[in-house]
């Protein structure tokens, strides 16, 4: 229900002031550690908007733990799901930007909103998970005399989330159809019609009897409501989960729940995880609560035991992510990606009508850049108060600096600005424009935005190209702006691990951040802008680096240090050597080894040289050892030698060949 109290991203809404857990002193009737074989622990668990605050995610495994959790249903995750996975040491599979799956079992099969799970012996289950909208709030609107009769709120319901969580149970179909273990859990953003009762009416807990749809549908389809099952009686055990937190005029309801089927499967327990002294709360922590939802878990047994399932891999740390888009295309499609995959579109029809692109030779009114004519992609203020720019989705971009969301990143923009008359947006961290841009060249000439903070003065100049670059770290704490190579402001980022200015990762749904545009609409806030060239990492480039990639150029922004990258699996490694050395003296373009001139130039030693200053390390797991039979792997000063004689192998069988 949260997502209601807030918008924009990820969290711009105050979220309550916290005071740290000391400890964590849980009051509950199961332990952790006495967990039998044949039983089955489900939790559905909104943990409020990833993870915002210091230790959080300490605090959030500890609590998982606590209730012996084997499989959970996380809603709000944001990105937090791989964090609490590798700490769990639980499998994980993100549904979506809110939605996703841990588990201690393998995950053999996936849906759009579920997976299968591996319980061993041949047994299977699967659990769906559901995160369902959040408004209208039917609850909220018979409290404020918006409607007023069963009728209105089921019609409310049935329009807000109907079509839903009919796709959803749809999905279900085959695994209901089974014997296996089948959950649904979630947020479900609607009361229960097990709790809305005469009764509960009666005893003034709510305003009217209402037989809600959701879960009259889900009961239909042939789930069972485990929280109902073992506390039948919603008078004298509401269960609420929505919300631990008072607040004046509040409905307080049972919106989290696990639906269970399967012929074997039995409800022995069913607890909510709360706030200590919380009503109905059977799980409890000292301290705040670190969440605006009670999590709920239920325990099933088994007909049969359970082996111990395998532990998984170590989850790799996130590989560095390089994109760059310098329109030589005339669209907007990518020209170099390493480590990920990601594709730039028109935010909507207003973005596309104003953009055109060109060529800085075939046009009058933007200057060549100092190395000669450039491509560019150019637009004129967006319509609709700025609401356009251009929607980057990517892959292989996951959570760091110790927090759910992207918080250590680089942008890099080649922009010529005709006039500083206006604002001129560089990106926006919210995807969908519900507030203004992250940060802007002013019309003053200063870089920045005033949570983090403009430059003193003016470097930006009118009809001259720059290249600018903002460096974020919300782990190390600073923020960094950059011109022509120049820094030009640092400054400690008073922006909080996955904050406002942290960028969402692949797991979310639709655009994970919008270049140029913005969504503030008193005033206006769009310009005129060539851009040359646009450059993303996931990664704080140092000031060395920054430095390295001087001022704009008609090549666009290449990062030295993954030049020789040609495999685009993040590491410059044998693999790479390896396709070199494969098209040595071939004019055969970037893809097939050419690093110095991907346009004319051969394959070559120039090219050996860049791929050598550019080692970075071993890659996928063994396969410099493999292929180098060495204990590990070299330095690039130490690999020159072996290189060289492998190419010198590889030549000598070439000109045998051709004798």
């Amino acid at each position: 229900m949260s997502d209601h109290l807030r918008f924009g991203f990820p969290a711009l809404a105050a979220r309550g002031v916290r005071r740290p857990f000391l400890a964590l002193l849980f009051i509950a009737a199961w332990s952790s550690a006495v967990v039998r074989a044949d039983e089955l622990r489900v939790m559905s668990y909104n943990i409020w908007v990833g993870l915002n605050e210091a230790d959080e995610l300490n605090r959030q495994v500890e609590l998982i733990q606590a209730t012996g959790a084997d499989i959970i249903g996380l809603q709000e995750q944001n990105g937090a799901a791989r964090l609490l996975a590798g700490e769990l040491e639980f499998y994980y599979h993100a549904l979506g930007s809110s939605t996703a799956v841990l588990s201690r079992f393998p995950i053999t099969e996936s849906f759009d909103d579920g997976v299968g799970l591996d319980l061993g012996d041949g047994h299977a289950a699967y659990l769906f998970d559901v995160h369902l909208a959040a408004f209208p709030y039917q609850p909220y609107d018979l409290r404020d005399g918006l409607i007023s009769t069963e009728a209105q709120a089921i019609a409310g319901a049935r329009a807000t989330r109907g079509n839903r969580i009919a796709g959803v149970l749809s999905q279900m179909s085959a695994p209901l159809a089974t014997t296996s273990p089948a959950f649904l859990v979630g947020d479900f953003n609607e009361p229960s019609h097990l709790d809305w009762t005469q009764p509960a009416a009666d005893a003034a807990l709510h305003p009217i009897k209402v037989a809600w749809p959701t879960s009259t549908a889900v009961v239909s389809a042939g789930l069972t409501d485990s929280y109902r099952q073992i506390h039948p009686d919603p008078v004298a055990r509401p269960g609420d989960t929505w919300t631990p937190r008072p607040e004046a005029g509040e409905i307080h309801d049972r919106i989290d729940r696990v639906y269970y089927a399967g012929a074997d499967l039995t409800p022995i327990a069913s607890q909510l995880v709360g706030e200590a002294g919380g009503r109905d709360v059977d799980i409890a922590a000292a301290g705040v609560f670190p969440s605006d939802h009670r999590a709920v878990v239920s325990t099933f047994s088994l007909p049969y035991a359970i082996p111990e399932p395998p532990k998984p891999e170590p989850l790799p740390p996130p590989m560095p992510v390089e994109f760059h888009w310098n329109f030589d295309g005339g669209d907007l499609s990518i020209d170099r990606q390493v480590g990920g995959t990601a594709v730039m579109s028109y935010f909507n029809d207003g973005a596309r009508t104003v953009t055109t692109f060109g060529n800085t030779s075939t046009n009058p009114n933007v200057a060549d850049m100092p190395d000669g004519p450039g491509n560019f992609l150019h637009h004129t203020p967006f319509p609709d108060g700025g609401a356009g720019g251009y929607g980057v989705d990517y892959t292989g971009v996951v959570g760091n600096a110790g927090g759910g969301f992207v918080n250590e990143y680089t942008m890099v923009f080649d922009v010529f600005i005709p006039d500083l008359a206006s604002w001129s947006a560089m990106f926006n961290t919210n995807s969908g424009h519900a507030n203004d841009a992250d940060w802007y060249v002013d019309p003053a000439g200063r870089l920045g935005i005033g949570a983090l903070g403009y430059t003193d003065d003016a470097v930006i100049s009118p009809s001259t190209w720059h290249r600018i670059g903002i460096v974020l770290d919300g782990d190390d704490n600073f923020v960094r702006y950059y011109v022509d190579g120049e820094k030009v402001f640092d400054r400690a980022n008073q922006a909080s691990i996955d904050g406002r200015f942290s960028l969402y990762t692949e797991d979310h749904d639709g655009f994970d951040l919008i270049v140029q545009g913005e969504g503030d609409t008193s005033g206006n806030y769009s310009n005129e802008v060539y851009l040359g060239a646009y450059f993303f990492a996931n990664s704080a480039l140092d000031d060395d680096t920054m430095k390295s990639l001087g001022g704009v150029s008609a090549q666009g922004i290449v990062l030295a240090s993954l030049l020789g990258d040609i495999t685009d699996n993040g590491f410059v490694d044998f693999e790479d050597l390896t396709v070199l050395l494969a098209n040595w003296n071939k004019d055969v373009g970037a893809d097939g080894g050419n690093l110095v001139d991907p346009l004319t130039t051969v394959v070559n030693f120039e090219d050996l040289t860049v791929l050598l200053a550019a080692w970075t390390g071993p890659g996928p797991a063994g396969a410099p050892e493999a292929a180098l039979g060495a204990e590990a792997v070299p330095e690039p000063t130490s690999l020159l030698l072996a290189m060289l004689g492998l190419l010198g192998m590889l030549l000598t069988s070439r000109r045998r060949r051709r004798a």
